[in-house]
């Protein structure tokens, strides 16, 4: 995708072919993830936050509050399906 597809871009904001996931992940604030295994397991590891947004049927049941665990503070909430 050409990112001049995207219209303005904030200048707080990056935007990149590819990034080196984990090398973010060691930085990250918070990770938007389609919370697919992979990642869920690489945020847990560096202990980033997660903001779920499953794309599949699978991803779902990974989100961590479907286990009973919520967000720092306690914040975690669900979407369709919780």
């Amino acid at each position: 995708m050409d990112p001049a597809a995207l219209g303005p871009i904030p200048p707080n904001v990056e935007v990149h072919a590819h990034v080196p996931q984990l090398a973010v992940l060691r930085r990250a604030r918070v990770f938007v993830t389609p919370a697919g295994m992979g990642s869920t397991m690489e945020s847990l590891y560096f202990g980033v936050p997660m903001v779920a947004v499953p794309q599949m049927a699978e991803q779902w049941q990974r989100r961590p509050h479907r286990r009973g665990r919520r967000c720092h503070g306690g914040g975690g909430r669900g979407g369709e399906g919780a």
